[in-house]
């Protein structure tokens, strides 16, 4: 539904029109989820292969063209069976090698990278084979089908106190070979809390079975059994793990179940590596859930977008094609992997979900805004599960949001800075019900320089058209004389007139083109991550972007384009 709307839907229309189609924007190797069970032995333990498709559509209006992709994911998921576990783990192995983002724009790059891709094929160990054996995706090997789409979205302009706010649908269907077709299937780990929350008896078993497995909560493998599980979820953004919405087993379980678990010797800490108190334990608990997983460290409720290639969507593109809990989650991965090709035992056990500590990435990573660096996740307080949480030097630990729900974490910034990027905005979160929570802006900075900077705010403030970044966010009114943290990066709607132009245009898209602007904004790439609920968009130089609200790209926002 368009700008006359005050929250507006998904278009359902888009599922069924011939000029929308579903783009493959990624494969992924998810050989780390090796210790989950299939009912096939001939398909266990080594982990799935994950097909991800994002929405998109091309149209024509009159004389007028438009492209975009749209907020909606399907996820293919497929088994790898164990008899080609050790090949695609080399194979794989060698993808890696392959240059990133390397997209062919004419005859001569996509040569030279398949000049480059055979290269690769033609090493030991790979003798004629694909690099990807297709084979692999066959019905026989196919998993699940998961969807992860924004059901609606309330604007800045109408939601004032988060700066728009947005709804997400995640649901999962399984593939059921013998019928050859999906069924509706639990979601992993999420807890169903109507039925919970109405049945004691079913409440008390769900709390014994956790207790009684903090191992493998502690650990990261914890697999709560379907009975308990719900078939769908919903989570809110912006402010991810700030929102109850978005922790789905706080409100439901209380820290003195889980002290009274550990007076009673059922939770022992000193067995467990991780999880050392109980805002540990529930934070755990709730970071393996679908709903809280999809919210932290997460863009718009996404961790795999896909990179659009240079200039493809001007002022509606993306850079850093994933998550900085996926990047963060990467050497972890790909030492399973390693391990798998040398067809070693495996350690599955992984980190909280926005913050990596395994060997590989503290190797990897430190000092990146990923680990310790500008934008990471740190310890505010003395809580012995987070003790490890620092940042880098010269970076403070700062809660710009403050919440009931989230008092332990905030993010590495420099304290009383006037950089782009930094925040000039602190809030509250206050939450009457799961659903029902209201931000309330407590201070907001003054930059020193105002001709040449300014504070573009959480909330619109009236007689601007700014508004919807998240905590503030400082930034340069031009591009000249950039320092180093900041790049040249589009600004759409930065013009007066470009909602009366989104409200009359066949094609609200391409209203970017006319109404953007070129402003100094925070530089970001792979490992110089964006404050959490930024993207890493398009900037104007190639091979680097910049963080701007996902929101303020179409393709984030189920508004915004034509009817179809």
């Amino acid at each position: 539904m368009g700008p006359k709307f005050n929250s507006r839907a998904f278009d359902i229309k888009y599922l069924m029109s011939d000029r929308a189609r579903f783009v493959l924007v990624g494969i992924v190797n998810r050989m780390d989820r090796g210790y989950v069970p299939v009912p096939n032995p001939e398909l266990n333990n080594c982990g799935e292969l994950r097909l991800i498709y994002r929405l998109a559509y091309s149209v024509t209006v009159g004389k007028e063209s438009g492209s975009s992709r749209l907020p909606m994911t399907i996820n293919l998921v497929y088994n790898i069976p164990s008899s080609k576990c050790a090949v695609v783990a080399k194979n794989w192995i060698h993808l890696e090698k392959i240059p990133d983002n390397k997209f062919p724009t004419n005859k001569d790059d996509e040569k030279k990278l398949n000049d480059e891709m055979s290269v690769l094929a033609s090493e030991k160990h790979l003798g004629a084979d694909k690099l990807l054996d297709l084979s692999l995706f066959q019905r026989a090997h196919l998993k699940a089908l998961e969807i992860n789409m924004q059901l609606n979205r309330t604007p800045a302009g109408v939601r004032r106190d988060f700066g728009a706010h947005s709804v997400y649908l995640l649901k999962v269907f399984g593939w059921n070979n013998v019928k050859a077709e999906f069924e509706e299937s639990f979601l992993e780990n999420e807890p169903d809390l109507p039925k919970l929350e109405s049945n004691p008896t079913l409440f008390n078993e769900l709390k014994e079975f956790v207790f009684t497995h903090s191992k493998e909560l502690d650990m990261g493998t914890l697999l709560i059994p379907e009975k308990f599980l719900a078939k769908r979820a919903l989570s809110v953004a912006p402010a991810g793990m700030k929102r109850l919405a978005n922790r789905p087993f706080s409100g439901l379980f209380k820290k003195s179940d889980i002290e009274e678990a550990v007076n009673n010797k059922v939770i022992d800490y000193s067995k467990l590596k991780l999880v050392k108190s109980s805002s540990g334990f529930l934070r755990r608990l709730n970071d393996l859930t679908c709903t809280s997983c999809h919210q932290t460290r997460s863009v718009a409720g996404f961790h795999f977008m896909g990179k659009d290639p240079f200039k493809r969507y001007p002022g509606n593109s993306v850079f850093t094609p994933a998550s900085a809990h996926f990047m963060g989650d990467q050497p972890r991965r790909m030492q399973i992997i390693l391990k798998k090709s040398l067809e070693e035992n495996v350690d599955y056990s992984r980190s909280f979900a926005e913050r990596p500590d395994d060997p590989a990435a503290i190797t990897q990573l430190n000092g990146s805004g990923l680990l310790n660096g500008w934008g990471a996740h740190c310890a505010l307080s003395d809580d012995p599960s987070y003790s490890k949480w620092k940042c880098s030097e010269g970076l403070t630990c700062l809660d710009p949001v403050v919440s009931d729900f989230d008092s332990h974490i905030g993010i590495c910034l420099k304290k009383d800075s006037q950089e782009v990027g930094e925040i000039c905005e602190k809030g509250s979160i206050k939450t009457e019900s799961r659903y029902k929570d209201k931000y309330t802006m407590i201070s907001r900075r003054t930059v020193k320089d105002p001709k040449n900077y300014l504070c573009s705010p959480q909330s619109p403030i009236p007689g601007t058209n700014t508004g919807g970044f998240t905590a503030g966010s400082i930034r340069k009114k031009d591009c000249e004389n950039l320092g180093a943290e900041a790049t040249c990066g589009v600004l759409p709607a930065a013009k007066n007139g470009f909602n009366a132009c989104t409200a009359s245009s066949a094609i609200p898209i391409n209203c970017v083109t006319e109404y953007r602007a070129n402003v100094g904004l925070r530089a970001c790439d792979n490992f110089r991550t964006c404050r959490d609920d930024y993207i890493c968009s398009e900037g104007n130089k190639e091979g680097e972007g910049a963080c701007l609200p996902p929101y303020f790209l179409f393709q984030f926002r189920v508004d915004g384009h034509p009817k179809m």
